[in-house]
């Protein structure tokens, strides 16, 4: 039912109402507006994802989002979380370097990409950093885990995201397990 202008006490509502928002409610900064599609699989059945590129490579996942809200600009505005999760094997040369970055594109990409600087979602040269702890002549899985903001400016659009990787040099490291998990999403976020 309705609820008016009354004193006293109001009746519960029903256990599961239905409520419709209007297009004019708000909700506070920091609220997710929108979450892209999840690209992932709890066991990868593809075979191993490895490379021992000193420059970046595509490892052919991505993610999608619509924004709703531009960067910056419009009477709200957002930002981008990128959120990407994998279990991997490390090189068997010593305290190897493995990173990781994240392009974007307003178009979806039909094959493999080559590195660009220009559609890096952070500024050149702080591109994160993992270090894969291991020994001569032995292999440690780890897990990865990466979360930051879009750095780029975005407007109210369709927008992929795709995976880059590489190592500091030594040997290949297997950033995606055959049998091991990976999830790779985008949230937008509010701002104000």
């Amino acid at each position: 039912s309705n609820v008016t202008q009354h004193e006293g006490s109001i009746d519960a509502l029903a256990s599961n109402p239905t409520i419709t928002l209007g297009s004019n409610a708000t909700f506070p900064a920091g609220h997710i507006v929108t979450r892209g599609n999840i690209d992932g699989e709890g066991h990868r059945s593809g075979a191993d994802v490895s490379t021992s590129n000193t420059t970046f490579t595509d490892i052919n996942i991505q993610t999608k989002i619509t924004a709703k809200y531009p960067s910056s600009g419009g009477s709200k505005n957002s930002k981008i979380l990128i959120r990407f999760y994998t279990a991997g094997w490390g090189g068997t040369t010593t305290n190897q370097d493995l990173y990781v970055t994240f392009c974007r594109y307003s178009t979806q990409p039909s094959s493999s990409k080559t590195y660009a600087s220009s559609d890096d979602i952070h500024q050149p040269g702080s591109d994160p950093l993992y270090n894969v702890q291991s020994s001569p002549g032995t292999s440690k899985q780890f897990t990865y885990s990466y979360q930051g903001f879009d750095e780029q400016a975005h407007s109210a659009q369709d927008y992929w995201y795709r995976a880059f990787f590489k190592v500091g040099g030594g040997n290949a490291i297997r950033i995606m397990n055959q049998y091991g998990p990976y999830w790779f999403w985008a949230e937008e976020l509010l701002i104000n």
